[in-house]
């Protein structure tokens, strides 16, 4: 792939529709052979960071809207539902690109570019995966890049200091496996001078944990984790969405339920079956029943609390069993 970047300016944008082709294409799985056109976006936006003017960067208004209505919205979207990266230095210069779009629009907010605030919205959601899955640790001691940290109000520190053992309160449940977290119900098992020590309630003990008091990954009972009823409340048959152990979401059906006595607590328990029931099915189950996705090979039990699990049709990246046919149908989680 010759430079596509020189003297300053972007002189076609050819050679980009082949880049953009690669992203979209981008997985951990072919992560090293992706790198060579992630710099290449790198460099683009160092060039572009460095230009006087943007409209002579681009040459001519036909390739600048090429880039501003298509090419920075696609890879921003495709960067973002990748999700997980394998190599550290991908993430790195994932996030460097996502950052630079977003300081870009900054400049473009008095032109009319309505594919930029589309763009915008997609980086700055953070609900997206993206930003669930590659969690860093946040110093707050340390200024933020955008000129403000979140502080703990008075209130919020009192409470946090006054926490004693049988308290109850809303925690981040971390699920390091699977690379999935949520807000869940836990309570304080254990405390001392600076730190509690907290167990999720309906939940293994593996993912107890010892938290700073002052943390932001606490808060009051029933003010972060709304869906804990809604857990405990689902049966058999109901419709959810599962993240599979290769961290994809699937429409799936609760086959099961059941109690298990586990580490001194009672936790319900769900089979997930990875497929859901619809006359027109590809499959057929061994009861004569028609559905779409992954056989009972694939079932398994997990908790009704786990970060693995979501209202249907909430996270739903990808319809398709097919690891072939899940590239073809990529779209935002959104939709």
């Amino acid at each position: 792939l010759r430079s596509l970047v020189g003297s300053g300016c972007v002189q076609e944008t050819e050679a980009w529709k082949l880049v953009k082709e690669k992203i979209l294409k981008i997985d951990k799985h072919n992560e090293e052979e992706t790198m060579p056109y992630i710099q290449k976006i790198v460099d683009l936006l160092m060039n572009l960071k460095q230009a006087e003017s943007i409209p002579n960067f681009f040459i001519n208004t036909k390739i600048q809207n090429f880039f501003l209505n298509e090419f920075f919205l696609n890879t921003s979207n495709n960067l973002i539902n990748t999700r997980t990266f394998e190599k550290p230095i991908v993430l790195e210069m994932s996030n460097f690109i996502l950052e630079e779009i977003v300081l870009l629009f900054l400049r473009l907010i008095p032109e009319d570019h309505v594919k930029m605030c589309e763009t915008f919205r997609t980086i700055m959601d953070p609900t997206r995966s993206y930003f669930k899955l590659n969690n860093l640790d946040v110093d707050n001691n340390q200024p933020s890049k955008f000129g403000f940290v979140r502080q703990h109000t008075q209130d919020e520190l009192a409470w946090g200091k006054s926490l004693k053992q049988g308290d109850e309160l809303d925690a981040i449940k971390y699920d390091n496996k699977y690379r999935r977290i949520c807000w869940s119900q836990a309570e304080v098992v254990s405390s001392i001078e600076g730190h509690i020590k907290i167990s999720f309630k309906n939940d293994s003990s593996i993912y107890d944990r010892w938290i700073e008091r002052n943390s932001f990954d606490i808060a009051c009972l029933g003010t972060k984790c709304k869906d804990y009823e809604w857990r405990l409340q689902i049966k058999q048959g109901d419709l959810l969405d599962v993240s599979d152990p290769q961290n994809t979401w699937y429409n799936s059906t609760v086959l099961d339920k059941r109690e298990v006595e586990k580490d001194e607590k009672t936790i319900y328990e769900l089979l997930i079956g990875y497929r859901f029931f619809n006359e027109s099915g590809e499959k057929t189950d061994a009861q004569g029943r028609k559905f779409s996705g992954w056989s009972a090979k694939y079932d398994e039990w997990i908790s009704c609390a786990s970060p693995r699990i979501a209202k249907y049709n909430t996270c739903l990246l990808y319809t398709s069993p097919s690891p072939r046919d899940r590239q073809k149908s990529r779209m935002p989680s959104s939709a």
